[in-house]
């Protein structure tokens, strides 16, 4: 059933791996094409308000210089003033004097009035924005006035949005904020647009089937409108995204294919270690611990090692988790228990004060029968229950009322307990303090931390003091120089294991090094 299950998550992550990548290049492909089309539109809308500022600001020049020239309206000097300004000016047309609502001279030298139409709009500079008929002949079509005062300048309505654009259908406007009145416009337009401002010198947006960007004028209340059909946008997506989608397909494929072999691996492997639990592909290695004061060795760490019949060496940290994940922990746990009785029954026997630690899952720790198994092998094996140290990590700990339940009845059977890989996990002090366990293992990150300067060193020394608060004995894991075991010994850390003492090694070559030192005492001399 775990495999079924297994292989229909790795199916229902294969759909996700080929349908995610497409997703994200149709997104991408989006995003993409939005922003180039509102770069776009904005940098019409720039085009456009630079005009329009550069055009106002031409025509507030052309009326300061006239009114400080002193010359008189409408007189010869004035009438030549304004035209020597229609000549070099690239967006006036031109310049004149006005008084009520007419224009009674001009740089065009007419003689006869010309109306001015009504006011469209005031700037906050005091200018005023006014409609203007066409002048006498109509050559020149519709026209814009601005007016300072008593002089005004006339302008082409569409000057300002007369900017070159790659669409045909791109809708252009100059808009007075405030009061939006539309100044110039080409396309539709919604005047509402230049409210999106809301403060801001530019933004963009889609709204009504249209790309829009607004930017407002650094210098006057006035704005520029560019908006660019949304169908632009969509062509432009659907183009960008059949380019991107077969890389993303690709890219899904290829995960989808290194996901269903792992899944695959993964299922062999299950079936795999089945059968390594009923044959011989399993062994075990011990790494000695130390008492730091003697340097002799009082015990060692069982440790499950996988060989396949291929050769093929298979690391503890990838298939415990396999055999956790696949309902296969406990009898994994029971394989080893049942090769350290064989491996070091006879040797135990003969040296009844050295123990073995076995590591126990989270799984095995919770189980209500972990005691009587245990003190029932122990028993078929002639050993004491002093011979065995449990190591359970602090993940094992989380139900503490469950946790306490069995570590009373494995202690009360003469059975120590060790907490491993302490301050990696989930305990506190009042979990400890609760539990009341016999050994606190040091993990081995915070012993290569030692004399390192690194901010987790300084957890090493709060670790000690509290094992020797609540009266535990220490064991330091990954001693690997002399430093970390004359500063681990300095701080009455008891016990130690690592490669400065030994590595892991069969249970033969571990008795014949003790063997080999003094086995007349009940602790063995170290040998690296």
């Amino acid at each position: 059933m775990n495999n079924v299950k297994s292989l229909l998550l790795a199916l229902a992550i294969s759909v996700v791996a080929i349908g995610a990548p497409i997703a994200v290049a149709i997104r991408e492909a989006h995003e993409q094409s939005y922003r180039i089309e509102s770069m776009r539109a904005l940098s019409y809308a720039r085009d456009v308000i630079n005009r329009t500022d550069e055009t106002t600001l031409q025509v507030m020049f052309a009326a300061d210089t006239l009114r400080k020239s002193g010359a008189p309206p409408c007189s010869p000097a004035s009438i030549d003033l304004m035209r020597r300004f229609d000549l070099t000016s690239s967006y006036v047309q031109a310049v004149g004097h006005v008084e009520g609502d007419k224009l009674v001279c001009s740089s065009m030298g007419n003689t006869r009035p010309i109306p001015l139409g009504p006011t469209l709009a005031h700037t906050v500079n005091g200018a005023a924005i006014r409609e203007a008929p066409d002048l006498p002949g109509g050559q020149l079509g519709k026209l814009i006035v601005l007016q300072f005062g008593d002089l005004a300048a006339i302008i082409h309505r569409d000057l300002p949005i007369d900017t070159t654009t790659n669409e045909p259908d791109v809708a252009l406007a100059v808009i007075q904020q405030g009061s939006r009145a539309l100044i110039a416009a080409r396309g539709f337009v919604d005047p509402r647009w230049v409210d999106r401002l809301a403060g801001q010198h530019e933004t963009g947006f889609v709204d009504q089937g249209y790309v829009v960007a607004v930017a407002r004028s650094n210098r006057f209340q006035s704005a520029a409108i560019a908006a660019i059909p949304v169908t632009y946008l969509n062509n432009r997506s659907a183009d960008l995204a059949w380019r991107l989608i077969p890389a993303g397909l690709l890219a899904g494929i290829l995960a989808t294919a290194a996901i269903l072999y792992l899944a695959r691996q993964q299922l062999s492997l299950v079936g795999a270690l089945r059968n390594a639990l009923k044959s011989n592909e399993l062994f075990m290695v011990y790494q000695p611990v130390i008492d730091m004061q003697t340097g002799t060795w009082v015990g060692a760490e069982a440790l499950v090692r996988w060989r396949r019949a291929t050769g093929e060496m298979i690391r503890p940290d990838f298939f415990i988790p396999i055999a956790e994940k696949n309902g296969l922990i406990n009898k994994l746990s029971q394989k080893v228990l049942e090769l350290i009785l064989h491996d070091t029954t006879r040797f135990l026997h003969s040296h009844p004060h050295f123990h073995i630690a076995i590591n126990l899952s989270a799984s095995d720790f919770n189980s209500p029968h972990l005691a009587e198994k245990i003190l029932a092998s122990l028993e078929a094996s002639g050993l004491r229950p002093v011979n065995l140290i449990v190591e359970i990590t602090e993940r094992g700990l989380l139900d503490v009322h469950r946790a306490r339940e069995i570590t009373q009845r494995l202690q009360g059977r003469g059975i120590e307990i060790a907490i491993d890989d302490f301050g990696t996990g989930y305990s506190s002090l009042s979990y400890l303090e609760s539990l009341r366990l016999d050994f606190l293992k040091i993990d081995r990150s915070f012993i290569e931390s030692i004399g390192s300067g690194a901010p987790i060193s300084l957890v090493v020394p709060h670790i000690i003091e509290i094992a020797h608060t609540l009266s535990m004995k220490i064991i330091a894991e990954g001693v690997e120089n002399e430093a970390q075991r004359d500063y681990l010994a300095n701080r009455g850390v008891q016990f130690a294991q690592g490669m400065l003492f030994a590595m892991p090694m069969t249970c033969e070559d571990m008795v014949a090094a003790i063997r080999a030192g003094d086995v007349a005492n009940s602790a063995y001399p170290a040998h690296a």
